[in-house]
């Protein structure tokens, strides 16, 4: 299985896989793809608010707002969180969770690209708690450390 790095980063085409998942989305023209598509939508709007409320989330004993149940509530519609993983797992053959972690990794591969931005700034900006936290994520992803990505992003430039 490819790695999700893999599939939304190329050094030439940062966003090339996120652009086909839309495109398969609009050729399907029933509810279930209308519904993908907004959930997309709100994931490209709303991708930091998912990860504030995932920090929430793990640092409080409370039971608090999961970022999945987040997006189901916010749809035209709303619809429960376990619908919601049917609908996308039917129409794009993956998780929201996924969905959501692929554009938060999409946009920290763009972030990359700026060699004046340190990693902590990165992960400060994706509402990351800490640069550790933010590594090991993208290492989870990437199968590489943040730095080694940027180096290697850098050599193609």
């Amino acid at each position: 299985m490819k790695k999700l790095y893999d599939l939304v980063f190329s050094p030439h085409e940062p966003s090339n896989h996120w652009d086909e998942i839309r495109r398969v989305c609009h050729l399907d023209k029933s509810r279930y793809g209308l519904i993908t598509i907004e959930f997309l939508n709100l994931i490209d709007r709303d991708f930091r608010i998912a990860m504030s409320k995932e920090l929430r989330r793990t640092t409080s004993k409370k039971k608090t707002e999961t970022p999945l149940e987040y997006f189901a509530s916010k749809l035209n519609q709303p619809i429960s969180p376990d619908y919601l993983k049917k609908i996308c797992r039917l129409v794009i053959e993956v998780s929201p969770s996924d969905c959501i972690q692929a554009r938060v990794m999409m946009e920290a591969c763009k972030l990359l690209y700026n060699p004046k931005l340190l990693i902590n700034d990165i992960a400060y900006d994706l509402e990351f708690k800490d640069s550790t936290y933010f590594s090991r994520f993208f290492k989870k992803y990437a199968g590489q450390s943040p730095s080694i990505a940027r180096a290697k992003i850098l050599e193609t430039i």
